[in-house]
């Protein structure tokens, strides 16, 4: 096969996947669920957006803050006994 005919094929079906995917629409329970969460996020509240989705999100966050900080403590405990040396 040669060069034109190959370019040929490509150029086919680029035309014939770029008019599946304009004709295409998307719908049903999943995506009317995606739209209403959507229009939830951007509802402007004063609330962060990782929190606004209830008590999961702010039980993650409160928890992610706690092993945050006990990284730091131990990263900081970890950083005096390598300055001070063994007593």
């Amino acid at each position: 096969m040669n060069n034109s005919k190959l370019l040929l094929l490509a150029r086919a079906c680029q035309r014939q996947i770029t008019r599946n995917v304009a004709t295409t629409e998307v719908s049903g329970p999943r995506v009317e669920r995606l739209k209403n969460l959507q229009k939830k996020m951007q509802i402007d509240d004063g609330e962060l957006v990782h929190l606004k989705n209830g008590f999961g999100d702010k039980a993650l966050y409160q928890f992610t803050l706690l092993l945050t900080l006990i990284g730091l403590g131990l990263s900081a405990d970890t950083l005096i006994k390598l300055t001070l040396g063994k007593k």
